[in-house]
């Protein structure tokens, strides 16, 4: 596969996220593109930070992606692991290789627990219950997840790992899970307001993307997606896309199968 090419001929890097909820076809999207690289020559690798550890289940024999040897993937379940797969996979990467990060839902997860872990000394789960016992024991209110996080420092630790997926030679698609548009985010977050969700995410992990579509499974086997935006690019309403390398990235997005 080739990727179209911009105003000096020179191939335009992709930067696509997909939120959807569970069980929609996220994973499947990333992998039809792979596995169409694979078919037509391609000498691209797909590289995956694997915060959902699913992409083992979707190699195995007998399945759609079975048998796929363009790609390398490592299972992060933590902020140092997630951190250090990105350096690895950083120092790796040529032109024309795929960087996915699946899914960023978590990684924005790990950042916070590390933040915990750091200044409190003890994991997210332990500082609560302490933190529950002890208002208890005093007759006060029980303080929410966010009371106990500076979050421009959390930001702080997040941003260098986010931007350094945008900042190499690398297409990059990321997914996301999806929630519910809160009132206080319609301001900040306008194009997401005709879908009614927002990424479970960090809350710019949109801006990291040219791309952003959503994907849904009303019908067992039929992903709807629509677009929430894109530059330059007809928008979906809709649509079924069952090979997203096909549907999306050939139809719509221009790039070629040779």
């Amino acid at each position: 596969m080739k990727p179209p090419v911009n105003a000096a001929g020179q191939p335009m890097r992709e930067r696509i996220l997909l939120i959807g909820p569970e069980k929609s076809g996220k994973t499947h999207a990333h992998l039809s593109v792979a596995a169409m690289h694979q078919k037509t020559g391609s000498k691209a690798t797909f590289f995956i930070l694997d915060t959902d550890l699913a992409i083992e289940r979707m190699l195995m024999p007998g399945g759609d992606f079975a048998g796929l040897s363009n790609i390398v993937y490592e299972e992060v379940s933590d902020w140092a692991a997630l951190t250090d797969a990105t350096k690895r996979f950083r120092d790796k990467i040529k032109t024309g290789d795929f960087l996915v990060v699946d899914m960023m839902t978590q990684a924005w997860e790990y950042v916070q627990r590390f933040y915990i872990e750091q200044i409190y000394g003890m994991d997210a789960e332990t500082y609560f219950l302490v933190k529950q016992k002890e208002a208890h024991d005093a007759g006060k209110k029980v303080m929410n997840f966010g009371e106990a996080i500076e979050w421009p420092i959390v930001n702080k630790l997040y941003y260098p790992w986010a931007t350094s997926l945008i900042s190499n030679p690398a297409h990059v698609f990321m997914v996301a899970g999806e929630k519910e548009l809160a009132a206080r985010d319609r301001e900040q977050m306008k194009d997401y307001i005709g879908q009614g969700v927002k990424p479970a995410a960090q809350k710019q992990t949109g801006h990291l993307a040219h791309t952003v579509l959503r994907v849904r499974s009303q019908k067992q086997g039929e992903p709807r997606f629509n677009t929430i935006g894109d530059r330059g690019r007809p928008a979906l309403a809709g649509e079924v896309i069952k090979n997203f390398a096909l549907s999306y990235l050939v139809k719509v997005a221009g790039w070629g199968l040779k």
